[in-house]
């Protein structure tokens, strides 16, 4: 229930201090980032060893994720309860090993798109679930692919929405039209009320 990082922790390469001001605070972080980006992050670094904390680091680990469930989403494996794998048991056996853990399940991902490619849908169905069931034992995962990569999209809207504001905040009203037309173009609809703007996709 609790996880504890026993080696330095980095920020940018610089030791995290309360009065540099070089640290992040789990809310914030959470507004911009899944809580399971975070996670990934964290345990693609030994517990006992220094890590540096990044938003590249933390790109990486989204990048890392979409992967695996791009894997998921062309497999289409049948979430049924499948039991852990004994490798990724063996890996955390060995001082909590989990960058061989995240390594492992890298290698199913790669198992996945190479089976695909050569037609082997059995086999792929089977690497996918292997991956679900190793990733879900160290809580990564869970959230299946469709609303995975709605969430995605739904955030990177946020982000547009926010950079729209910016440009009217500076009157720069030529970017701000642009950023509307561009997300209309991706069936999302700006609707401007009381200083705010919400948005909904269109029917």
């Amino acid at each position: 229930h609790t996880w504890m990082h026993n080696g330095f922790l980095l920020v940018n390469g610089k030791k995290m201090s309360k009065s540099q001001g070089n640290f992040y605070r789990v809310r914030d972080l959470l507004a911009k980032w899944p809580g399971e980006v975070i996670r990934l992050l964290l345990l693609k670094t030994h517990y006992r060893s220094p890590l540096d904390f990044t938003e590249l680091g933390l790109q990486q680990a989204r990048n890392t994720l979409d992967r695996w469930q791009r894997a998921l989403q062309q497999a289409a494996p049948t979430r049924q309860s499948l039991a852990v794998p004994k490798r990724i048991l063996s890996l955390l056996s060995q001082d909590l090993n989990t960058p061989r853990a995240i390594a492992y399940l890298d290698n199913l991902a790669n198992d996945v798109f190479v089976e695909i490619e050569r037609g082997n849908k059995l086999s792929a169905e089977t690497a996918a679930a292997k991956l679900v069931a190793a990733a879900n034992f160290i809580g990564l995962l869970y959230t299946s692919p469709a609303e995975w990569f709605m969430r995605q999209s739904d955030t990177k809207v946020t982000e547009q929405i926010a950079l729209r504001q910016q440009a009217r905040t500076r009157r720069d009203f030529a970017t701000a039209d642009q950023i509307r037309s561009e997300l209309a173009a991706q069936g999302i609809v700006l609707e401007d009320k009381n200083g705010e703007t919400t948005w909904r996709r269109s029917s």
